[in-house]
């Protein structure tokens, strides 16, 4: 793995899921620049492991043709949700659509990107509707945090 390719690190992380596997005990085997990426991951994956606890999630599958494969993990009382998508069978960039369905559709969300740190708001019957994933022509991955607002 290139040690200067930190998308390729971040989907690698998020597609092991970081955490579980105790990657953070060889940080200090590891080049600064890959740390900083993996210690970040690792932080992503305990917002997104609180909710994965609550074992209410949807699925996108990977097929022939689709831009992204996915999961969204809600929390039961509707108040969060964490998706994770993987760019799938798609090059360039392009605008994903995601659907965000257990959620209260009178609440209003604040929708966050983990990687670029923006954010908007977002009532929940909008977030069923779908919301912009972008995806840059390098991104392999996205990871959004959805809390309500």
């Amino acid at each position: 793995m290139d040690p200067n390719d930190d998308e390729l690190l971040r989907m690698y992380c998020r597609s092991a899921m970081a955490g579980v596997w105790g990657i953070s005990a060889d940080l200090p085997k590891i080049a600064p620049r890959q740390q900083s990426v993996i210690r970040h991951e690792i932080q992503h994956y305990r917002q997104l492991h609180q909710l994965h606890s609550g074992a209410l999630y949807d699925l996108e599958l990977p097929r022939p043709g689709a831009e992204t494969a996915g999961v969204t993990f809600y929390d039961p009382s509707g108040r969060s949700a964490g998706a994770v998508l993987f760019r799938w069978d798609r090059t360039g960039a392009f605008e994903h659509g995601l659907c965000i369905g257990r959620l209260r559709d009178d609440w209003w969300y604040r929708v966050r990107d983990a990687d670029s740190g923006t954010s908007f708001r977002a009532l929940g019957t909008t977030l069923r509707q779908g919301i912009p994933v972008r995806f840059a022509e390098a991104r392999l991955s996205a990871m959004l945090f959805i809390e309500r607002d």
